[in-house]
């Protein structure tokens, strides 16, 4: 199965742990199958999709509680 590539220039995989530079994550479906440094994901899943974030962070399971809180 084919997944998709998330590229950011940081991520923070865990709270506390210090951000990794140029570190991504694949996903399949709805779930995160690997966590490695983006050049080696784009190695190891040639036939992936790609989502390029040069300037971004990424935090999976990061929830921002200024919007997802209602009521």
């Amino acid at each position: 199965m084919n997944g998709t590539i998330i590229l950011p220039e940081w991520l923070i995989a865990i709270p506390g742990e210090k951000p990794k530079q140029k570190w991504g994550v694949r996903v399949e479906a709805d779930r995160i199958t690997d966590v490695a440094p983006n050049a080696e994901l784009r190695s190891k899943y040639p036939e992936d999709s790609i989502w390029a974030a040069p300037n971004d962070v990424l935090s999976p399971g990061f929830v921002n509680g200024h919007t997802h809180i209602y009521g």
